[in-house]
């Protein structure tokens, strides 16, 4: 047996005891059943809420807050969920001059809407 790997098979150089590897295997599967559900914060970041984790939308990146509290009055950052016509069908952008669709000639770089790799 070469005892430079662990029983879970992992080389040396990324060991971890067979207890740390099942208990991420546990949170991975956890994480993959969770349904997100699209919350809206006190500041009215919109965001989703991932088995327990919350990610909020700013500057076009996935915000997670380590320190929940808003920065001007010190009070817990609060959430809720998004209510059914608060954000409408579509959220635009800022230069969205009423066609129909977002305008695939914006300048940004679109791609395809995989499709749900369960329903493969």
């Amino acid at each position: 047996m070469n005892t430079n790997t662990p029983c879970c098979g992992i080389p040396a150089q990324f060991q971890c005891s067979c207890a740390e590897r099942d208990a991420a295997l546990k949170a991975l599967n956890e994480l993959r059943s969770a349904k997100p559900k699209w919350v809206v914060n006190s500041l009215t970041e919109l965001g989703v809420e991932v088995g327990g984790r919350f990610y909020f939308l700013y500057k076009g990146e996935s915000l997670v807050y380590t320190n929940p509290t808003n920065e001007d009055d010190g009070k817990p950052l609060m959430w809720r969920p998004v209510l059914k016509r608060e954000f409408g069908e579509c959220c635009h952008p800022p230069r969205y001059e009423g066609a129909p669709l977002c305008g695939i000639d914006d300048g940004h770089e679109w791609m395809p809407v995989p499709q749900d790799p369960e329903k493969k």
